[in-house]
């Protein structure tokens, strides 16, 4: 494993850049693998620990290497949440478009943008609050 010199995470040792603060690495093994190379094949050998409060490299929570979620797939999801609850017509159109917009926006950044979920997400309550808006106000006006 090789040691971050700006933050001091633990990369893989094939890694060129760190996972956590995106630095480039120094190569060759760290002070933390150079004594265990010889140890590592032998039986029963465990890996050491990676120091409080950082993952394993195969624990990494998703989306944080080096890629950020999109705000248009924030502002979706947040605005399909609304649309169900307060103002269905005006601010499910919202989450359509952003949803929209975000999934664009997700697939030409080359894999730099995470939140397609999120998009689709805000896209189906969008559509979820706008037909509900539309059978409200038939519904109210046809009384």
């Amino acid at each position: 494993m090789k040691d971050c010199p700006s933050c001091g995470s633990w990369n893989s040792d094939d890694a060129s850049f760190c996972r956590h603060c995106g630095s480039a690495l120094l190569g060759g093994p760290s002070r933390a693998t150079a004594g265990n190379e010889a140890r590592q094949n032998q039986p029963g050998f465990t890996p050491p620990s990676p120091p409080p409060g950082q993952h394993p490299a195969h624990l990494t929570p998703q989306g944080s290497l080096g890629t950020k979620s999109s705000g248009k797939a924030t502002a979706s999801l947040v605005c399909g949440i609304i649309g169900l609850i307060v103002f269905p017509v005006i601010f499910s159109v919202l989450a359509i478009n952003l949803g929209l917009a975000a999934k664009r926006e997700i697939s030409r950044s080359g894999g730099q943008l995470s939140g397609e979920g999120k998009a689709t997400a805000g896209i189906v309550l969008g559509i979820v609050g706008l037909v509900f808006g539309v059978i409200f106000l038939v519904l109210t006006l046809a009384r």
